[in-house]
């Protein structure tokens, strides 16, 4: 296999990395997973116990109020409610599940998981993968913890109503060329989701016109 080869085969296996190209990141080491791609997943697994949490509370009821911490749509059989229960479980099971794979590749030994309440298996799950995230990403389990988290965290911000909508832009960033330039609906200003910089929307549509106008020399 050439060095050309090579390179191209060394991308990010992150499912939801995007690169300049479109594709997956290239990747500068034995990792598995892009810088980016690890940041993203390290954030995502040190607040899904937090969502965890914050599912079982909108189960419940304030006392003698009568209402509802998280609004409407939680009642005793609503959609809403299956679908937090449904979360709340799923969430349990990949800590189980993901933080025993890391340990296996790690060589490590621990408390087993059926010992512990679910809240505590998250936890605990959060902490060993964070502990040894960056050695953790050389192997499988660290590739699979970065997607199932992004997947865990974004249905649980929409089962909590706290995800917004965001808009994808089609031009790469200005400062960095990744398409991952976004807009928060209702801003005036856009951001990329990689390098963090921001520009103002008039600024960006003088960006977008004047990649048109060099693509139509």
């Amino acid at each position: 296999m050439t060095a050309a080869a090579i390179a191209e085969a060394r991308r990010c296996r992150s499912a939801h990395c995007h690169g300049p190209d479109g594709r997956p990141r290239h990747l500068a080491d034995e990792r598995l997973v892009c810088p980016g791609c690890a940041e993203r997943g390290r954030a995502d697994i040190a607040g899904l116990a937090r969502r965890y949490v914050s599912l079982r509370m909108s189960l419940r009821y304030r006392g003698g109020q009568g209402e509802r911490i998280s609004g409407p749509g939680f009642g005793s059989n609503s959609p809403v409610r299956d679908a937090a229960l449904s979360c709340m479980d799923e969430m349990t099971a990949w800590a189980t599940l993901t933080d025993q794979k890391v340990r296996e590749a790690m060589n490590w030994r621990g408390r087993p998981y059926n010992l512990m309440r679910p809240a505590q298996a998250l936890v605990a799950a959060s902490q060993s993968l964070l502990t040894v995230w960056h050695r953790a990403l050389i192997y499988e389990p660290g590739v699979t913890a970065v997607d199932g988290s992004l997947r865990l965290r974004v249905r649980a911000d929409q089962i909590l109503g706290w995800s917004k909508l965001v808009h994808r832009l089609p031009a790469p960033c200005p400062y960095c060329d990744t398409l991952t330039l976004v807009r928060d609906d209702g801003q005036d200003y856009v951001r990329c989701t990689s390098c963090r910089r921001a520009w103002q929307q008039s600024e960006y549509r003088l960006f977008v016109r004047m990649l048109v106008e060099e693509a139509a020399r």
